[in-house]
């Protein structure tokens, strides 16, 4: 995921617009909390307000981040398709917590945040090639409508698309990131994703899977089984 840039966002303005909201629903403000400009999100922290019929106070948090997309890629060598992902570990675990280390590696698809004058399709086509080292032949939308990402605490907004690449060459990472590449034949990567979701396997390949990449993988895998995807006649190109 690529941080070089940041889009500035507009400024929120929470006494007017909140305040307005709130008094609409009879949720009566109370306190506008503090906001952080950090490099790649925004955060509302700590802001107060109480429910209609109830003087009880109650607070939440609110993430402002950059759009982003997901790109689930696959690789076709000749007549062999493979699916390719990346194992990386996410920062949230990387801590010691009173002496317990919290470590957790992901596998997962490429996905990035929109940087200063991209758009989805060209964030799309930079996260896979800077993330897996793709070339792609193909790209197309997984899913039309947009992805609304955790909607009680960020605004971040993603699409997602299907990638197919005939060469992988060399990643162009940032200097804080490490991917590991794995191509998986697809019908291995779809005997062990079916196993993870029916339960029967704790892991995809003694890995956790993030929830959008398993929401591609989900849609993917329905698609290509009703025929929605002909992966020898693919449509929809947006190269």
């Amino acid at each position: 995921m690529s941080m070089k840039s940041k889009i500035k966002k507009p400024e929120l303005v929470v006494n007017s617009a909140a305040a307005e909201y709130y008094k609409k629903n009879g949720t009566k403000f109370v306190k506008e909390g503090e906001q952080k400009i950090g490099y790649r999100y925004d955060q509302i922290t700590c802001r107060e307000f109480s429910l209609p019929g109830s003087e009880e106070v109650k607070s939440n948090n609110v993430t402002l981040s950059q759009p982003s997309a997901e790109v689930l890629t696959l690789l076709k060598k000749g007549d062999e398709w493979y699916m390719v992902l990346g194992k990386q570990a996410r920062s949230p675990y990387l801590v010691d917590v009173n002496g317990k280390i919290y470590f957790r590696t992901f596998i997962e698809q490429a996905a990035g945040l929109l940087e200063k004058g991209q758009d989805f399709l060209d964030a799309a086509i930079a996260e896979t090639r800077q993330e897996l080292g793709a070339k792609l032949v193909y790209l197309g939308e997984l899913i039309v409508p947009r992805l609304f990402r955790h909607v009680s605490y960020t605004d971040e907004v993603s699409k997602l698309y299907l990638a197919v690449t005939e060469w992988l060459g060399d990643q162009d990472l940032d200097p804080e990131e490490n991917i590991n590449v794995d191509v998986i034949p697809l019908d291995k990567a779809k005997e062990e994703f079916d196993a993870y979701l029916e339960g029967d396997k704790d892991s995809f390949f003694d890995f956790d899977i993030p929830d959008v990449t398993m929401l591609s993988m989900t849609v993917f895998f329905r698609k290509l089984e009703n025929g929605k995807i002909d992966l020898n006649h693919l449509t929809g190109n947006l190269l």
